[in-house]
């Protein structure tokens, strides 16, 4: 019997079709193969723990998807980034209670962020209150350079096995997981009945065996079960706004007529069945 989970982040919603893209549906998030092998050790930032002392924000989310986008800079430009992850937290919303894979993906789309230095998670952080702290405009303003810089762009992901191996082809994922139960292989795993109540970066894994996954608490790198079957995944994009990578938007006619008559279709389907 499972007792009452502490959440270390994560909130979920569902997945709105026509409004959040996913991975091998209508999206407009370009599929540019970084990492044929779907391995990202090798482009790591350096390893924070969320929680420092008594104070735990409960900020799994900004952190995964922060260093996501710290790897993929790494990989594609070779520069070394320590983003804010207390100033993406409070830009989303997060209060203290965690926040979705969506509302930061978003944020960080539509407010851009700043590096740890300009709003650090420092030692006289010692209450939540003082890491939820309002964040001054000039430094609000700092973190649009980041939007004027970049192209962010980013969609959910089958969690099936298969569509996450070819997911990491494109991106390192930050997915949902239980946190945290090791069996005796040393493997993290899901207790029967658990849901996920942790959000982590995948960076790779060994087939049909483990995953592995760059964490926000001690051990950064962990191992887990194969099957340990995450509820959300998520993948991004990143190209600097010069980038010849990044292709034109589609403008073929018969795309857009498809993409207009599916959007017409869920939205019928939605009526007919009395969803909003």
């Amino acid at each position: 019997m499972i007792q009452k989970i502490k959440n270390y982040g994560l909130k979920k919603e569902p997945i709105i079709i026509g409004k959040d893209y996913l991975l091998g549906g209508f999206t407009e998030v370009p599929k540019v193969e970084l990492q044929a092998d779907g391995q990202w050790l090798s482009f790591l930032p350096i390893a924070e723990n969320q929680s420092r002392g008594s104070v735990e924000p409960s900020s799994c989310v900004s952190m995964t998807t922060n260093n996501c986008v710290e790897i993929l800079l790494e990989r594609l430009y070779g520069n070394d980034h320590d983003f804010s992850d207390r100033f993406s937290a409070k830009m989303s919303g997060n209060t203290g209670e965690g926040a979705t894979p969506q509302q930061v993906a978003q944020t960080l789309k539509n407010k851009g962020v700043v590096e740890e230095t300009e709003w650090a998670f420092s030692p006289d952080i010692d209450t939540l209150e003082k890491y939820y702290a309002d964040i001054p405009p000039e430094t609000q303003n700092k973190a649009l350079s980041f939007l004027e810089n970049y192209d962010f762009l980013h969609e959910y992901v089958p969690t099936d096995p298969e569509s996450l191996k070819q997911a990491l082809k494109l991106s390192p994922l930050g997915i949902g997981t239980p946190a945290w139960y090791q069996n005796e292989q040393g493997l993290y795993y899901r207790p029967e009945g658990m849901s996920d109540n942790h959000f982590t970066t995948l960076i790779g894994f060994l087939d049909k065996q483990y995953w592995i996954v760059f964490d926000s608490y001690e051990n950064n790198i962990k191992h887990l079960d194969w099957n340990i079957n995450s509820s959300v995944a998520k993948r991004f994009h990143i190209a600097k706004k010069n980038d010849t990578f990044l292709p034109e938007k589609e403008t073929n006619w018969l795309v857009d007529l498809l993409k207009a008559l599916g959007y017409a279709f869920i939205g019928l389907i939605k009526k007919i069945y009395g969803k909003k």
